[in-house]
Parts: structure tokens; sequence; C-alpha cells
């Protein structure tokens, strides 16, 4: 296909299309791009970026199944096109290894009967949830800021202003699911979306919704819906990975880890040693440390 040079909603890219770099006229970065930046480094984010062309890819069986969750639960892929079942019950076996790493060489992702097994479980239980994915399926929505396309791709374009995703989790318990969004910057997702369907077609969200369910018996599912002070967050730490890509891409350097501020101890611990010096437990700073540390 031609490099797309219009913003817009495109339909039917496939995935493996979309995490590449040749469909657009000039570099791109997603907004798992833009969180590798803001919660590793920029080292990270290059080692697997498909703008590098030594990048690194590796096998994980967790992401193939999320992928077929995702293809016959909402229906966003093709289901065959992109995955394949395993004749083999577990790859323990170098046989059923060999067998896997040559599916994977070949593009599909890999599950295994009991994986499909769990998913029809899944689908069922979802069932009451299924309004809120109501919309068009395989959505890739692509604009520009300076010289930078930036793109994100939603599990279903809402019809109306809810955006929900979905994500597969092995505890949905609520306070697990809200420390995903956290751990994982579910809500610079979420703000990138938002930018997107409002720069592309005027497109207003008011709800953000994420849908967490569990991937065995009884396939649990919790919604989390983010407050907009995590939309305001995330938006703020887009606009910064993307600042430091451009930055990256300009010099053609991609450093590891900033070295941070003096460590401080966190406040637990000095409120745990005040608590021990009042109870006569820890001496008092001694006279040697304030002359040696005499400025």
């Amino acid at each position: 296909m031609d490099p797309i040079k219009q913003p817009g909603v495109y339909a039917d890219i496939p995935m493996e299309v979309y995490h590449g770099q040749d469909w657009l006229d000039g570099p791109s970065i997603s907004s798992s791009g833009l969180r590798a930046i803001e919660q590793k480094s920029p080292a990270h984010f290059y080692a697997g970026w498909s703008g590098n062309p030594n990048a690194v890819k590796e096998y994980a069986h967790a992401l193939s199944f999320g992928s077929a969750a995702h293809a016959l639960i909402l229906g966003d892929e093709v289901f065959e096109d992109r995955h394949v079942i395993s004749p083999f019950d577990d790859f323990r076996k170098k046989e059923a290894r060999e067998w896997r790493d040559e599916q994977v060489a070949s593009g599909k992702q890999v599950i295994t009967k009991t994986d499909l097994a769990h998913i029809e479980g899944m689908a069922e239980a979802l069932r009451p949830y299924a309004d809120v994915f109501q919309g068009d399926v395989e959505q890739s929505v692509v604009w520009k800021r300076d010289d930078v396309w930036l793109k994100s791709r939603m599990d279903v374009r809402p019809m109306t202003d809810t955006l929900a995703d979905y994500k597969t989790i092995a505890n949905a318990h609520p306070g697990e699911c809200e420390r995903a969004v956290a751990k994982h910057g579910y809500y610079q997702q979420f703000a990138l979306a938002i930018e997107g369907l409002w720069r592309t077609e005027a497109q207003r969200i008011e709800t953000s919704l994420l849908i967490f369910q569990e991937k065995e018996p009884p396939y649990a599912v919790t919604p989390i819906e983010l407050d907009p002070v995590y939309i305001d967050m995330g938006a703020r730490q887009n606009a910064r990975a993307l600042a430091i890509f451009q930055e990256c891409m300009k010099r053609g350097e991609w450093p590891g880890y900033y070295m941070p501020p003096p460590a401080i101890p966190p406040s637990w611990l000095e409120r745990r040693l005040e608590l021990e010096q009042l109870e006569g437990t820890l001496p008092a700073t001694p006279a040697w440390l304030e002359e040696a540390l005499a400025r």
C-alpha cells in the first residue's frame, strides 16, 4: 500500500502493518512507544521500535493470549489471519518449541487448545458488557505533530461519547485493576486515543472505561472508569515522551535511564525513626557526623 499522508481514521489496517513504519509517510510512534519512553527510557523504546533496523522481537505467550482474546471476543481481527492453535498442550518439549518458533517467525500468534477454551468462557462472561463495545472495529487513528505521526488503535471506535478498552488480567480485584492502570500507563493510552479522535474527527469522549477480565474461571469482569485527572496526566506525559522521541530522532541517540535527584528516605521510614528517637531507642545524630558533613 502507498504511504498514508492525510490524518484520519483508517479501517482494516492489519496489526503487523500498524506497528510498522512503512504505511505512513514519516516516522511514527504509538501509545506503547510513548509509554516505553515515559516508564523506562528511550533506549528501551528503541530496542523494540519498528524504526530500528536491529529491533529485538521476543515471543511472549501472554501477548498471544491477549491478541487471540481480542480477536475472538471483540472481533477486532480475523482470527485465522493472525493466530494458530497449537497441536501441543505446552511448549516444554523441544519439538513443541521448534514448531512454535516456526509459527512465530511466519507472523502467527500461537495459542493452545486450553487457551481457546478459556477464551470461549471469557466471551460468555463478558456478554453483559457487550453494549460498551458497540462501534467499528479495526480502526486506527493517525495524525501528525510536527514531523512525527502519532497513532492510536482502538478496540472499538465508539458510536457514543464513551471510549472502552478491554484488558485481560490475572486478578480482576478492583484494587489490582487500579494498580494496573498506573503500572502499565493505560491512562496514557486513553489520552492519546481521545486526542486522535478529537483532532481528526472532532469527536468528543466524555467517559473513559477499562473493562478488565480474568483469564481463568469464573472469568470475573471489573469495569474501571478513569477520572478526567488521569486523562490530563496522560496527555501531559504523552507530550513529554513525544518531545523526547523527537529529540532522540534529531540527535540519533537513544539514552538509557537518566540520573535521578539524590535519593531521600521514604516518609514512612522517617516517621518510624523519629518515633524510635522519641522512645529513646535510637541515638541522636553523632557529633562526628555533623562535623564531617559541615559545609
